[in-house]
């Protein structure tokens, strides 16, 4: 069975994977490798979200099927938060090259598990209010699911 958690669970270990030994700044200015969630950032362990950075978010956003032989389709939300703290406020740059980075993995790829395919279009964006030395961008993907297919009962039972 094939369901959109399925798909989310597929895309947080395929980026995992994508990132092995990608490092970025941590809010204390470390070193430190991209954490990767499902659907929101975990509960705060200090007063702010500042440990958790850097990090993807992988969002189930929405979905459907439009018809009865189609392919169910999937929204998934990518949203990017980096710190750097370099006085030329240039963060904006990790977060546009790990949009590009994950676009051009899926693009080249086309599909994750043998069984979700990404589709166009996929749109991103950058946070546009100054929030340095945190830096936002985001992306919205679209997956096809396996279709659900009727069974059949041959035999009457």
């Amino acid at each position: 069975m094939s369901t959109p958690y399925l798909l989310q669970d597929a895309l947080i270990d395929e980026i995992k994977a994508l990132f092995v030994g990608f490092e970025t700044e941590n809010a204390r200015g470390e070193p430190a490798p991209l954490n990767v969630y499902p659907q929101r950032l975990p509960d705060k362990q200090e007063e702010d979200d500042s440990e958790h950075f850097p990090y993807i978010i992988v969002r189930v956003m929405d979905g459907g099927t439009a018809g009865e032989d189609e392919a169910a389709t999937c929204k998934i939300g990518l949203i990017v938060g980096v710190y750097d703290e370099s006085s030329d406020q240039q963060g904006h740059r990790t977060v546009l090259n790990i949009l590009r980075r994950i676009e051009t993995h899926f693009f080249t790829k086309r599909f994750v598990d043998r069984k979700y395919q990404i589709v166009y279009p996929y749109d991103w964006t950058l946070y546009e209010d100054d929030t340095a030395p945190f830096y936002f961008g985001g992306a919205e993907t679209n997956w096809l699911l396996p279709a659900v297919r009727q069974e059949v009962d041959l035999f009457g039972d």
